[in-house]
């Protein structure tokens, strides 16, 4: 509904929580829809430093799907950094990590 300022707070607790409980991807995933409102609003430092910290739950989590989730992240940060991140890109990088750990196999392909 475009309501971004109302929405980061509600998400940001959602993220907290469920870190908090230890249910890291869950955690991830409800911090990423934070970076997809911050993307849509030009908060790109905000973005980053929710990029930066999704790689480091995957590196301590080092799950058997791992690597391809931070090949993911890794391009997202990048994108982020440089400013060229989209709504897009992030709502994908959100949707692959979901179906990652179904599919460790699974590559990660920048979105068209």
């Amino acid at each position: 509904q475009g309501r971004f300022a109302a929405a980061q707070p509600r998400l940001r607790a959602v993220a907290s929580e469920f870190e908090r409980l230890g249910m890291m991807a869950a955690a991830t995933e409800a911090s990423l829809e934070v970076a997809e409102v911050l993307v849509t609003t030009s908060a790109f430092e905000e973005a980053e430093e929710i990029c930066k910290s999704a790689i480091q739950r995957f590196q301590t989590a080092n799950l058997s799907y791992t690597a391809p989730a931070l090949t993911a992240l890794a391009l997202m940060h990048e994108a982020v950094r440089s400013r060229t991140a989209t709504k897009k890109l992030v709502s994908h990088v959100r949707e692959y990590l979901r179906r990652v750990p179904y599919e460790p196999q699974l590559l990660f392909a920048y979105p068209a």
